[in-house]
C-alpha cells in the first residue's frame, strides 16, 4: 500500500452555512447546496457543492460533495459556472473530451469530489474513508481514502491511487482553453513528445 502526498491548493471549509434545510441549536441539516468560500480579505476561493449533509458540532458531514477551487485572479462569483449537476469525467479519458470538458471553466482550477466527507472546523481538515476523484487540466487523480489539510495545502489519499499527468497541457502554460487549440494538435504534440 503506497501513501501519497499531493501538494495542491485544498480547501478550508468555514462553519457558517445559510442554505434550504432544517435547523436547530445543535445540528442543521443540508440539501442540495451551494456555498461560496471566501478568505478573509473577502475574495471568492473556492464554492462548496453538495446534495446533503449535516453539522454536529464542530464536524459538517457531507455527502455527494463537489469543490469547484476557483482561480486567483476571479474577483466576481457571477463569472463562475454553476456545478451543481456537474458529472465529472473518468480517468481515462479522451484527449479531445478532457478540452471540451474544461474549455467552458476557464474560471476553474480544479475540481474534487467525493461520496462522503468530514470537514473538521477546529483543525481545518477534510476527511473520507470512500473514493475521491482531483480533476484538473494537468492532473487527475483517483484514490480511496483521503485527508486534506488546508493550511500546509495537502491532500493524502490513502491506497489505490491512480493518476494521469498531462504534461503537455503544462508545457502549453494551459493556453489550450484559452486559445481555442484543438484536441488533435494536443495529441501530435504529446506523440511527437513520446517519439523523442
Amino acid at each position: 500500500m503506497k501513501l501519497v502526498k499531493f501538494s495542491i491548493l485544498l480547501l478550508l471549509l468555514t462553519g457558517t452555512f445559510m442554505v434550504r434545510g432544517e435547523s436547530d441549536t445543535t445540528s442543521a441539516k443540508l440539501s442540495d447546496f451551494k456555498l461560496p468560500q471566501y478568505d478573509k480579505e473577502g475574495k471568492l476561493i473556492f464554492i462548496l457543492y453538495g446534495k446533503g449533509g449535516n453539522s454536529a458540532g464542530i464536524n459538517i458531514f457531507l455527502e455527494n460533495v463537489l469543490i469547484d477551487l476557483v482561480k486567483s485572479n476571479i474577483k466576481d462569483i457571477d463569472l463562475v459556472k454553476d456545478f451543481q449537476d456537474l458529472k465529472i469525467y473518468p480517468l481515462q479519458e479522451s484527449t479531445s473530451n478532457i478540452i471540451a470538458f474544461w474549455k467552458d471553466k476557464p474560471h476553474c482550477t480544479a475540481i474534487i469530489t467525493a461520496p462522503l466527507a468530514v470537514f473538521d472546523r477546529s483543525s481545518r481538515t477534510v476527511k473520507g474513508d470512500r473514493e475521491i476523484k482531483f480533476r484538473s487540466l494537468f492532473l487527475d487523480i483517483d484514490g480511496e481514502g483521503f485527508d486534506g489539510d488546508y493550511d500546509s495545502k495537502t491532500l493524502h489519499i490513502r491506497k489505490n491511487v491512480r493518476m494521469t499527468v498531462r504534461t503537455q497541457f503544462a508545457d502549453m502554460g494551459g493556453s489550450a482553453r484559452k486559445s481555442g487549440v484543438g484536441a488533435e494538435d494536443i495529441e501530435k504534440q504529446t506523440n511527437e513528445n513520446i517519439s523523442k
